[in-house]
């Protein structure tokens, strides 16, 4: 299995954030350089939140997907991780 997989410009690529079942971030598109590229884009698309998400990605042009856990915070952001922004309780 390929640690990192290969994405070029041309790709379509999908990517859901999930925390606590919730889906806080997605984006569909083309453009992307790199996984990083990627993980850059859903940080972004996940807004407020913090916390562990569950990362699903899925390079269509390509034919893989992957799954993996990754920590997030808000971009440009040092506030604390609070679920109220879910509209969830501890």
């Amino acid at each position: 299995m390929e640690l990192t997989p290969v994405i070029s410009s041309e790709d379509i690529v999908m990517a859901t954030a999930t925390l606590l079942g919730t889906t806080v971030g997605t984006i569909h598109a083309r453009g992307f350089g790199s996984m990083a590229d990627v993980l850059n884009a859903i940080r972004e698309a996940c807004g407020p939140v913090a916390g562990l998400v569950q990362l699903s990605v899925r390079n269509a042009s390509r034919g893989w997907s992957q799954r993996r856990a990754m920590f997030i915070k808000p971009c440009g952001s040092s506030h604390p991780f609070s679920l109220s922004a879910l509209g969830l309780r501890p």
